[in-house]
């Protein structure tokens, strides 16, 4: 099956995406990180949930200044992009979509 241009450049650019956050989550440093307590992100009443294995990332997603949610699942190969209605210092997620190309869900390798 022939992948059309977007397709092809959306991939990409999910490979590109790819290989920053892995970057940027497993740093070269020989210091230990100090972290602070993990916290859930709500989805509306619930915490957020997207499948086992994600990978999410922050983005200005739709340009409209506040730090949205892209969220990547190993489990279902899925890529969701959760709009955030808030602020960024207090986030306000109420469902996510798939991201899509062509009206079609776009699926990376998975699982």
């Amino acid at each position: 099956m022939m992948q059309s241009e977007t397709e092809e450049y959306m991939l990409k650019w999910l490979a590109i995406v790819f290989c920053v956050l892995l970057a940027c989550v497993y740093p070269v440093s020989a210091a230990t990180p100090d972290l602070a307590a993990g916290v859930y992100i709500n989805d509306g009443a619930a915490p957020l949930m997207v499948g086992l294995h994600s990978a999410p990332t922050v983005t200005d997603w739709n340009n409209d200044g506040l730090k949205d949610l892209v969220v990547g699942c190993f489990s279902n190969g899925y890529v969701t992009v959760f709009i955030n209605q808030g602020s960024d210092t207090n986030p306000l997620f109420d469902g996510g979509g798939l991201l899509q190309s062509g009206g079609t869900d776009i699926t990376t390798s998975y699982g």
